[in-house]
């Protein structure tokens, strides 16, 4: 009786302490899955941001390449892992060393693609002289104008804070910059003659600017683009 009763404990304990063993597996194996999960995800938005600007044809993002190599290779390793190793990564140092390695690259890939995206920003913006739309924003005649560039340039300026998430962001780009040029070229700003745009400059200053600098070719200039009404004589 006693020894039955003796084998039924052992048989209890040694039924619990597999029990034990199989929870902690799997508690083990449910810890490693939400791990690599959420660096699977961590992953996502980086191919999301190397596929949007390969389709787009965004320049300055080839170094990326080797990056993108290397996180092929380390899926290509887990996989392998995986199949040979049933219990591999269920040391915590393990998942630790990839994670570190995975923001690494994601880190890196990020840093580029915000210089490729920066520069694609750049080349498409249109090159005005921002010196001479400070000197146009004073003159009423040009007020309007230079206001909308202004507002248009600072709008691809916020661009640049951020990787774009849609092909809408770099459409975005390319019609702000259209339409830079387009009001650009709408007040004549990119046809200013030197002499004019030093006139229109020194007369918009608090100083102004004497009499005799007022040439023919000025007026000439003013009267064409019916701007004399904004100028008016004065001693000092």
């Amino acid at each position: 009786m006693i020894v039955q009763q003796s084998q039924d404990l052992i048989q209890k304990i040694t039924g619990w302490n597999q029990y034990m063993a199989e929870s902690k597996n799997a508690t083990a194996y449910q810890d490693r899955y939400e791990k690599l999960t959420v660096l699977a995800n961590q992953l996502v938005p980086t191919f999301d941001i190397f596929r949007l600007f390969v389709a787009n044809d965004i320049e300055y993002f080839i170094s990326v390449a080797s990056y993108i190599n290397e996180i092929e290779s380390y899926i290509e390793n887990l996989r392998e892992q995986f199949r040979t190793q049933t219990n591999w990564g269920m040391e915590s140092q393990v998942l630790t060393e990839l994670q570190r390695k995975i923001q690494h690259l994601v880190d890196s890939i990020n840093k580029q693609a915000m210089v490729a995206w920066s520069a694609f920003i750049e080349q498409n913006r249109p090159p005005i002289q921002t010196s001479l739309l400070s000197t146009l924003l004073v003159i009423p005649g040009f007020k309007e104008n230079v206001m909308q560039i202004r507002t248009l340039i600072d709008n691809l300026e916020n661009l640049k804070r951020s990787l774009p998430k849609s092909k809408a962001e770099i459409d975005l780009v390319k019609e702000s910059s259209q339409m830079i040029m387009s009001v650009w070229t709408k007040i004549g700003a990119g046809d200013i003659p030197v002499d004019v745009q030093h006139f229109l400059k020194q007369a918009a200053s608090s100083g102004g600017i004497t009499l005799d600098s007022y040439t023919q070719s000025i007026h000439d200039w003013l009267v064409q683009h019916q701007l004399t009404s904004y100028f008016c004589i004065r001693t000092f």
